[in-house]
């Protein structure tokens, strides 16, 4: 797809959709699960990809799920996180192009070019059912993170053993914390997604840089519930990874 026929493609997408609780009044999100989950008795340490997670949440992991490895993995997975069913892949990429889309300039802005988001919505831009999704239509994160989280008005945590991190709304109001829905999906074998499970009050990877610098001013009360859970999180991260020490010999 040409750079001219993806912008005027991408400025056509529309969505309207019932409101929300939101300082946006532009669309709203479809229902999500609301239960929140609790620390489980049943904690999953054996499952093969747990080891592909910081080892500070695996007491957390409640389960894993994992979904077919067609190039839409990564779209399956947040559909099963949903409660959509992984076979909604394609539902997701065309939500994701309806956020990218309603909110062009802004995440122009974001990605730091038009180039940069036309690439973002070419690799959304994918909805063959008869063969794998060819690399260039990948799921890639962190691209995708606050797309994912604003469009469905979701915490999203997106874990690898490398660096995790955790995307909010850009753009809603947050109703009360027991509302609140958080989703987790893993990076696993450099290539995968995978569903994941993660119980009431494990430490929160950290916030995406980008949400503090693009958020809306009514989306800042996001963070505030979960500011402990952050920071056992970040000393955690720190005491693996001190700040390096310089020796100077005389």
């Amino acid at each position: 797809m040409g750079r001219q026929s993806s912008k005027k493609k991408a400025g056509k997408v529309t969505h309207t959709e019932p409101g929300r609780h939101s300082c946006s009044s532009l669309y709203g999100t479809p229902p999500l699960p609301t239960q929140r989950s609790s620390r489980s008795s049943n904690v999953t340490h054996e499952h093969i990809y747990v080891h592909q997670f910081p080892p500070i949440l695996h007491p957390y992991i409640g389960s894993v799920q994992d979904v077919i490895p067609d190039g839409n993995c990564g779209f399956r997975t947040i559909a099963v996180c949903l409660g959509f069913g992984e076979h909604a892949w394609d539902t997701v990429r065309r939500d994701l192009i309806g956020e990218l889309s309603a909110f062009w300039h802004e995440y122009v802005a974001m990605f730091g070019s038009e180039e940069h988001a036309l690439g973002v919505h070419n690799s959304l831009n994918f909805f063959e059912l008869d063969r794998a999704a060819p690399v260039q239509h990948w799921m890639t994160m962190p691209n995708m993170g606050l797309l994912i989280a604003s469009r469905y008005n979701v915490i999203l945590h997106v874990l690898s053993f490398a660096q995790s991190f955790t995307y909010l709304p850009l753009r809603s109001t947050p109703p009360p914390q027991y509302q609140h829905v958080a989703i987790a999906i893993g990076h696993v074998n450099n290539n995968h997604y995978v569903q994941v499970s993660l119980a009431g009050g494990y430490p929160m990877p950290t916030i995406m840089p980008q949400w503090n610098y693009f958020r809306y001013e009514c989306a800042a009360a996001w963070v505030l519930p979960y500011m402990e859970q952050l920071d056992v999180y970040m000393q955690h991260t720190r005491s693996r990874f001190p700040p390096e020490t310089i020796v100077v010999e005389n």
